[in-house]
């Protein structure tokens, strides 16, 4: 199988992007995790939530072989982030009645998806954008 990835935004650009934001959602949960923040502060999570959906849609993105924006490929990118967001919920439903005896806290799943999926709306809307003003500057140079 042939991973392929997206040259209308450059496949180096888009690879930098993600590990960029690999980088900041290490950086931030690390933090939150050491000072407490997800305890302290209020819906904090959103934060990594919307981070970690547009990286998704990033990842997506790259790994996509179409070439022009399509409702095809916005399908892809926003079922990939929500696939991705439900599975994660899944994992925190485990991990919080293991661990803290916790149960499923219905406002906080659907905040969480929510925020995935804002978070792969914005990577789809960007990157429509720069693809859109390449075509553009391409147009204007001839």
């Amino acid at each position: 199988m042939e991973i392929l990835y997206n040259h209308q935004m450059g496949g180096r650009k888009l690879l930098k992007l993600l590990s960029v934001l690999i980088f900041v959602i290490f950086f931030i949960n690390f933090s939150a995790n050491t000072f407490y923040w997800y305890s302290s502060i209020g819906y904090f999570d959103t934060i990594v939530h919307y981070f970690g959906g547009a990286w998704v849609g990033f990842f997506t993105l790259y790994l996509s072989s179409e070439e022009l924006p399509s409702a095809r490929l916005v399908i892809k990118v926003l079922i990939s982030v929500l696939l991705v967001g439900v599975c994660w919920e899944a994992y925190e439903l485990i991990i919080d009645k293991v661990v803290s005896g916790n149960f499923l806290n219905p406002l906080d799943t659907v905040s969480d998806l929510f925020f995935d999926f804002a978070g792969g709306a914005s990577a789809l809307l960007y990157y429509i954008y720069k693809i859109m003003s390449l075509r553009t500057s391409k147009v204007q140079s001839q």
